[in-house]
Parts: structure tokens; sequence; C-alpha cells
């Protein structure tokens, strides 16, 4: 899974190197409709993939969580020895 999500996040960085020189080029010409819609359905799959992928963040989240409470449940508690000795409390 983790390497799956550095390969998206290599991918993710190299698309945004590639847009961030795509500035001047954009400056020089007027842009259609075309590319204005384009660009505005774009948007909106960025938002839906970002409240989707929040989602399964969250859910990982829940499921870690469960799983924890679950583990402590499983575990027995078992005190640690401190080397206390009640006989010598009691001389003081």
């Amino acid at each position: 899974m983790w390497k799956a999500m550095l390969d998206c996040h290599r991918s993710q960085c190299h698309a945004i190197r590639e847009a961030q020189g795509l500035g001047p080029i954009r400056a020089r010409k007027k842009l259609g409709d075309e590319h204005l819609e384009a660009t505005s359905l774009l948007g909106h799959e960025l938002i839906n993939w970002i409240l989707g992928f929040s989602s399964w963040v969250s859910a990982q989240k829940g499921y870690v969580r469960e799983l924890n409470k679950w583990l402590m449940k499983c575990l027995l508690y078992e005190p640690e020895e401190t080397g206390y000795d009640e006989d010598a409390v009691k001389l003081y």
C-alpha cells in the first residue's frame, strides 16, 4: 500500500512540475470555452478525489483505532515488579 502511495505522490509531483511550466504559455494566448470547461471539470474531479481520499484516510484511522481496542482487550495486564519491599517500608 505504501509503495503504491509513494508512486502516486511521485506522479503528482511530476505533474505539478510540468503544470508550473505552462504558466508562461497560458499567459500568451487566450483560452477558449472548451479549455475553461475542461479546467472546471478537472477541478471538480480533483475535489471528488480529495473527498474520497479523505474518507479513505478516516476509514483507515478508524480501522487502526478499533484494532488497537481489540488488541488491548486481548492483552493480559501483568503488574510490573519494581523491587518494592513491604517489610523494609514498615520499619520506618
